[in-house]
């Protein structure tokens, strides 16, 4: 006789009270029970039939003492009956228990239909609400992931706040027992459950099961038992979705359970890694041995585990979220160049005259709320300390752990002087909760996590590298700085070029300074990569500088590579060390570009004119940064000019070899893509991009040499710019010569001095004259947009700032947007237009050949307007949006006023801009000096400028001389009070981007 336990057959038929119900699947078994999927038939639809769960109380004895016999009922022997007994006992609780918590929320509790007694036993005959047993999920591989282990942790803990809040206990939570629907779990098995405010008898059956019942159950720990049982249990069951097996009991002992997740655990694979931690974290709490050390309550449990769900979706503003970013960040940015090499730290003090730190004990200062400002000239390795610490800081993560943040400030220069840009940098990559409705309310979390830090939360640590790169409207930044470390529980380290800024801010900031490379490291580094420390005194001495270190070792082992020959005289100077880099770094790069001509002549060009003018850039605007589109305005000058006669007549070695250097480059947007980021940045690793998508050189130290080849191209340019001058000049004089001293000779030989044009000319000039009409189109096109937007902008519900004023100038933002990159985008497809490849620009040298009287450089000018314009109007289209539209910008104006001299200075922007390229526009026709060529060019401008001056055209072209035109120039960009300096002025007082944009003075 078989005693041990057997499950009914899959297709048996059982009768209860007077239904017969068929068995079709196994649901889940516990200690005490089995649960059934069954059918019975519909009484008057007999073809069809009713799911159900049944419920058969079947306690599981090792001894055999309850078995099933031949006929399907359940037996005991004489040992048996007092297990069958308890059994029976808490089966009757249970379903007792079950339909009062029916009868209080029946969308939380599965349905009881009704119990019987049959076969020797007890059934209870349960409604079917769909959904699958956890157990059976888990065995078809459902639920890796954490999100989905995070949500059914929820849903089961919804199902068991059923019953704690009527004080009774399960007590038999295990994925068999679990059933899992769309929107909610259901706990189906209510044979152990315990109400908490009764008495129990000792002979109550607990229901044992290996991995998810907590020790007081084995321990028949009547008083430990309570809450924090079932949350044991819950925990084992997150324990067993984590980990893919049950929980063993050695595991709880001692620390055994931290061992049970290894980093290597799939689960955790691609996830946060405070979340990974966050796991543990319940885990090890909610699988305790000691009771009064587990979660208490549901709710503590599910904070928990909503905070574990805010983890892994990076949702939240909290010490964890911006840890997490912070590592995202330190992971994602590239590295600067050279190893960090270690150095004490000089803290000054007024009165004892300086102490000597060690970088660890300078750590433990800034966490301990100390506020730094760190000095150093240029090379010093300040950013490669803060780079250092920042790696530190991110390796590891701990919830006491200071939370370091890495910002650099040199993308502070593109903000015009902005308010709460450290917080807005913290919060820029940071995911919002659903509580967070605006940026205001993000702020407010954001201060209030300061205020706790320390206290509720890890301290923070701000690492604020290059207050020397953040431009000179830095007074807001400065006000924040000091506004942040007023925190206790926050540390600032700030570096800069000086300390010179303490003497109007920073007043309470502690001043220190990395100490210079001692002989012995000098000697260390340069002995690692089989270098000779070089014996010059001067020499050595700049090597204490570590970006000398770094130029000095990477120089010399290019200089190796180049075959040992070496291109300088011992340097005393950063200028000669940075030359003698840039140098081999050139002579390198011809190696290794050798046999292939069209690669070396890019490279040549690239260090000897690209970089140089993106230096001079840099010098005239006095920043370290250009925007994309300050960059991308300057490499479109240049991809133009590389290809004109006028360049390659002053640069030999350059003349007709555009074609090499551009290979199979078309435009100049793809000349940007390639000569910046692909070379500049990605191979000669001599320009990098900020974190706001700015771009400057590797390191500012080399702008002044840059610049410094830019001015002596200049002087190349302007040598051969006043020899063809002059020659031009010549040529008139000898004309005037033999017009004046043999004009009847002259008037014998040659006739009248009538301009004749050949045939091949007027066709190129045709091709130049429907070039510049295109041009005018687009420039046309780009302004009529602009006004447009004004013309919605004169609305009294504008100026009064109503929902409705606002909603509809936004949308014509949004359309004139739209239209100024279509009108753009056309003109880039225009047979005609510069964008077209070689053609238009090639043009130009022809239209200065037939007309000499015709200047190259008004020409450029013109051409250059489209893409100016469409720069600075979607800049401004930009700020006009949060200006006078968006109510949560800090740049919102709501006074009538304001928002109406605001609009008043856009406008005279817009019409000093049209009546520039007007001018411009003038010089031309005066210089195309042929009255065919001059007619075409008055039909053309009649039809396409509707635009210039804004009123419509004030004179005609050709009507002012050459002369009045240069005097109406002079007012409209020139003097102090003209027409474009004086809208510069009035944007400026209302905070439009002007720095960024571009002015023709």
């Amino acid at each position: 006789m078989n005693r041990e336990r057997q499950i009914r057959k899959i297709g048996e038929k059982i009768l209860l009270g007077n239904v017969e119900y068929q068995i079709k699947d196994v649901i889940g078994f516990g200690g005490s029970s089995i649960v059934y999927r069954a059918v019975y038939r519909d009484e008057l639809n007999r073809e069809s039939f009713h799911q159900v769960l049944i419920k058969e109380l079947f306690p599981f004895s090792w001894k055999g003492e309850v078995w099933r016999d031949e006929e399907g009922c359940i037996v005991t022997d004489d040992r048996g009956i007092e297990l069958m007994q308890d059994a029976r006992e808490s089966f009757l609780q249970g379903n007792q228990a079950n339909l009062e918590l029916l009868l209080k929320d029946p969308e939380q509790i599965s349905g009881n239909l009704n119990s019987f007694e049959a076969y020797g036993t007890c059934y209870s005959v349960l409604t079917v609400h769909g959904g699958q047993s956890l157990e059976q999920l888990l065995e078809e591989g459902k639920y890796t992931s954490l999100a989905a282990a995070a949500d059914v942790m929820l849903k089961l803990l919804d199902a068991l706040e059923c019953f704690h809040k009527e004080n009774i206990l399960h007590l038999d939570i295990s994925p068999d027992n679990i059933l899992v629907l769309k929107r909610q779990a259901l706990l189906i098995d209510y044979n152990s459950t315990w109400k908490m405010d009764a008495e129990q008898s000792d002979c109550f059956f607990f229901s044992e099961k290996e991995g998810y019942s907590a020790p007081e159950i084995y321990l028949r720990d009547y008083d430990g038992i309570g809450p924090q049982t079932d949350l044991y249990s819950v925990c084992a069951v997150f324990f067993r979705m984590v980990t893919g097996r049950k929980l063993d009991m050695e595991e709880v002992m001692g620390k055994g359970l931290r061992r049970s997740f290894p980093k290597s655990l799939k689960i955790f694979q691609d996830q946060p890694v405070t979340a990974s931690f966050k796991t543990v974290e319940i885990l090890t709490k909610g699988l305790n041995i000691i009771g009064s050390m587990r979660y208490q309550s549901i709710d503590a449990l599910r904070q928990d585990i909503l905070e574990l769900i805010r983890r892994i979706e990076g949702k939240g503003i909290s010490a964890s979220a911006i840890w997490e970013n912070s590592r995202m960040q330190r992971m994602a940015w590239k590295q600067k160049d050279g190893a960090y090499l270690s150095r004490n730290i000089l803290m000054e003090d007024p009165k004892m005259g300086g102490e000597v730190l060690s970088e660890q004990e300078c750590f433990r200062q800034l966490c301990d709320g100390a506020c730094i400002l760190l000095k150093g000239t240029g090379g010093m390795g300040k950013t490669q300390y803060l780079y250092r610490l920042w790696g530190e800081g991110v390796k590891r993560y701990h919830p006491q752990a200071p939370v370091l943040i890495y910002i650099p400030l040199e993308d502070y220069q593109q903000t015009q002087g902005a308010s709460e840009y450290i917080r807005h940098f913290i919060l820029r990559n940071l995911k919002f909760s659903e509580e967070t409705n605006s940026m205001e309310d993000a702020l407010h979390e954001l201060n209030h996590l300061f205020a706790a830090a320390g206290k509720k939360s890890p301290k923070i640590l701000l690492l604020l590298d290059g207050l020397n790169e953040a431009g000179s409207q830095r007074q807001n930044l400065l006000r924040e700085i000091e506004e942040l470390g007023q925190y206790d529980g926050v540390g600032i380290l700030v570096s800069d070029r000086t300390d010179g800024v303490k003497q109007y801010g920073l007043s309470d900031f502690r001043t220190a300074s990395l100490m210079p490379l001692t002989e012995k490291t000098v000697v260390e580094e340069l002995d690692r990569f089989h270098l000779e420390c070089p014996k010059e005194k001067k020499l050595r001495e700049l090597l204490s500088n570590p970006m000398m270190l770094y130029l000095y070792r990477s120089a010399s082992m290019m200089s190796v590579e180049n075959g040992g020959k070496e291109l300088w005289k011992t340097p005393e100077s950063l200028e000669e060390l940075v030359d003698f880099y840039i140098k081999n770094l050139q002579r390198l790069q011809k190696r290794r570009d050798s046999g292939d001509e069209s690669r070396q002549l890019l490279h040549d060009y690239l260090l000897e004119h690209l970089l140089p003018a993106i230096a001079r850039e840099l010098e005239k605007r006095k920043k370290t940064i250009l925007s994309m589109e300050e960059l991308y305005a300057l490499a479109s000058r240049d991809y133009r000019n590389m290809k004109s006669k006028l360049f390659g007549l002053a640069f030999p070695k350059y003349m007709g070899k555009s074609r090499l250097i551009l290979g199979g480059i078309s435009n100049d947007r793809e000349w940007f893509d390639y000569a910046v980021s692909e070379q500049l940045i990605g191979q000669m690793n001599l320009m990098e991009q900020t974190a706001e998508g700015n771009f400057g050189l590797i390191h500012d130290n080399f702008t002044g040499y840059f610049a410094d080849k830019w001015a002596d191209n200049q002087k190349i340019w302007q040598q051969y710019h006043r020899k063809y001058v002059i020659k031009r000049a010549a040529i008139g004089v000898m004309v005037l010569f033999l017009i004046a001293g043999g004009g009847a000779a002259a008037f014998r030989i040659w006739g009248p001095s009538v301009r004749t044009i050949s045939e091949a000319d007027r066709k190129e000039i045709g091709n130049v004259t429907r070039s510049l009409n295109s041009n005018a189109g687009c420039w046309n096109g780009i302004m009529k947009a602009q006004y447009k937007i004004l013309e919605t902008a004169d609305q009294e519900n504008v100026y009064d700032n109503t929902p409705e004023g606002r909603e509809a100038l936004l949308n014509a933002i949004d359309s004139g947007e739209k239209k100024v990159t279509s009108y753009y985008n056309d003109f880039f497809r225009m047979p005609y237009s510069e964008g077209a490849g070689e053609r238009s620009y090639n043009y130009l040298d022809t239209a200065v050949d037939i007309f000499p009287g015709l200047s190259k450089e008004t020409l450029s000018r013109v051409y250059m307007e489209p893409d100016v314009q469409k720069t600075n109007v979607m800049l401004c289209m930009d700020y006009l949006k949060k200006a006078l539209c968006e109510e949560d910008s800090e740049m919102f104006y709501a006074d009538r006023d304001d928002r109406e001299n605001l609009l008043k200075a856009y406008r005279q922007y817009l019409d000093g801009a049209s009546e520039y390229y007007y001018l411009i526009y003038n010089e031309i026709y005066i210089g195309m000096d042929d009255e065919k060529t001059q007619a075409d060019l008055k039909e053309q401008v009649v039809q396409t400028m509707s635009c210039f001056p804004p009123e419509g055209m004030k004179w005609s072209l050709g009507e002012k001389t050459e002369t009045e035109l240069k005097d109406l120039m002079l007012k409209v960009t020139e003097t102090d009070d003209s027409d474009m300096k004086i809208a510069q002025l009035n944007m400026a007082k209302y905070r439009f981007p002007v720095r960024e944009m571009e002015w023709p003075f």
